[in-house]
């Protein structure tokens, strides 16, 4: 997913820490195969390009996948949004930045309430040309979801940390966690430490910046790059709700983040 993936297995032998590990990678390698917009045979890339022809069918893992992006497009009320692609696409391509007017005809094929879901014929359609989805701000932490929920299952694993390109998961049997300190590093002076959370329980960590790829985070009300913070980071009991909301919540600047975070039981925001 264009990011680094390494994981921490402790098991009771070798073998099953090795199983655990393998599991792991395959898992998040095959979701990516089907959530990227980098290959064009991922089922992403097939439901954009049949953007405003025909619906798509796609794979049982894609169609909840994009579910669950539109369903936290809905809680996060349109800050986190899964069809940027024609607005992020710009930024991942040579060409870099859209001008003003490129972003505002972009702007206008954006709207996850848009995207048809047919979970009877498992179909996906975006009903107008040139709409793209773009799973970034939740694929990663819905990979490493799955992935951890494969890994869990071998017996004999009494531990499972993972770090995706900056967002943390952690994983112990019931009962068995050892609080973790992590360092959330100042986007505005790299190798300078803004600030520690303390992790008491089995969750994941999201960071969100414009530090390493200045623009990427796009937001949705403007089409421009979000300025409203200089980092976001999101703790959840689960890596995909971690992920979303730190991408809304770095759009949306730390104004208003409690009141959206209220009815979202241990999620936790921190801002710099």
């Amino acid at each position: 997913m264009g990011t680094r993936l390494s994981v921490e297995v402790r098991a009771d032998d070798a073998a099953a820490g090795a199983a655990a590990r393998d599991v792991f990678f395959a898992e998040v390698q095959r979701l990516e195969s089907l959530l990227t917009v980098y290959r064009d045979d991922s089922d992403v890339s097939r439901v954009n390009r049949a953007a405003g022809i025909a619906a798509c069918g796609v794979s049982a893992d894609s169609l909840d996948a994009i579910a669950r992006a539109l369903e936290f497009a809905r809680l996060t009320e349109g800050l986190y949004e899964p069809t940027l692609g024609p607005l992020t696409a710009p930024w991942k391509s040579p060409a870099g930045a859209p001008d003003a007017r490129a972003a505002r005809r972009a702007l206008a094929l954006v709207g996850w309430s848009r995207v048809r879901v047919d979970r009877a014929r498992r179909e996906i359609f975006l009903p107008e040309r040139g709409m793209a989805l773009d799973l970034g701000g939740f694929a990663k932490g819905y990979a490493l979801d799955r992935a951890l929920a494969l890994s869990r299952a071998i017996p004999g694993l009494s531990r499972v940390e993972a770090d995706f390109g900056g967002q943390l998961l952690f994983w112990t049997p019931e009962g068995r966690f050892a609080p973790v300190s992590v360092g959330l590093e100042d986007p505005r002076r790299p190798g300078r430490l803004a600030r520690l959370i303390e992790i008491a329980e089995n969750g994941s960590v999201s960071v969100s910046s414009q530090s390493e790829r200045p623009g990427h985070l796009v937001d949705p009300r403007t089409g421009r790059p979000a300025d409203a913070a200089a980092g976001a980071a999101v703790f959840a009991p689960s890596a995909a709700e971690a992920e979303a909301w730190s991408t809304a919540l770095f759009v949306a600047g730390e104004r208003g983040a409690a009141a959206r975070l209220s009815a979202r039981p241990g999620v936790r925001a921190f801002f710099v």
